[in-house]
């Protein structure tokens, strides 16, 4: 899929990301909650249902607070096809950096 570079009136409104952002499907037997004298901070790790995220390009975790973006396979295949650069790529989801 190429993504169409021509200006196109229909498609040069900007729209808050937020507005169309969809939450993904956490699988929660795979998701544990990292704890700190019995306080919720973090999570040891985050996984997703395939089947729920696998025909999203960009989504968030509630789990994660709804603050951070994951990009599927086709996200990363669309920047590639187009040659978008400066983004980096890192499958540790709960990774600071």
């Amino acid at each position: 899929m190429k993504v169409n570079r021509k200006h196109d009136p229909e498609f040069s409104k900007f729209v808050p990301l937020e507005e169309w952002l969809e939450y993904g499907k956490e699988d929660k037997d795979l998701c544990l909650i990292d704890y700190i004298d019995g306080i919720a901070c973090g999570l040891k790790s985050l996984a997703f249902y395939e089947d729920n995220t696998k025909d999203k390009v960009l989504f968030k975790s509630k789990l994660q607070g709804g603050n951070r973006l994951f990009g599927s396979d086709k996200f990363k295949q669309l920047c590639d096809d187009n040659d978008l650069r400066g983004l980096r790529y890192d499958e540790d989801l709960v990774g600071v950096f």
